[in-house]
């Protein structure tokens, strides 16, 4: 399968690359990483589940684009059959997650991700 990451504009192949290997930071997996900073593990946008990148971004109930969620969620390649099947989403899709991903980090005032514009 050829990925689409040429396709996406600058900054993202970072994210992309993040999501896909199970590496974007998130509250779990900071505070495996460095409990000291960050005591808790649980989302906080909605305080109860674990902050995992699949929680965070399609299944917790306090996403801010909930909408924008379900839609992904209905993508053929859903991201929540495992990492393994966001590699074969277009580019549409592959933008969409990593706008939800960073609105969820954005909103919650826990992570700082560094970003590029555009």
């Amino acid at each position: 399968m050829l990925y689409q990451w040429f396709l996406l504009g600058k900054g993202e192949p970072v994210k992309w690359r993040l999501l896909e290997s199970n590496t974007y930071p998130t509250p779990a997996r900071m505070n495996l990483l460095y409990p000291q900073l960050y005591p808790s593990p649980a989302c906080p946008n909605c305080q109860q589940a674990r902050g995992t990148i699949y929680h965070m971004v399609l299944a917790c109930p306090n996403h801010p684009a909930p909408r924008d969620a379900a839609r992904l969620r209905d993508h053929p390649n859903p991201w929540y059959q495992g990492l393994r099947a966001i590699r074969a989403s277009d580019a549409e899709g592959q933008r969409q997650l990593i706008s939800l991903a960073d609105e969820a980090y954005r909103t919650n005032g826990t992570l700082d991700v560094a970003t590029s514009p555009g």
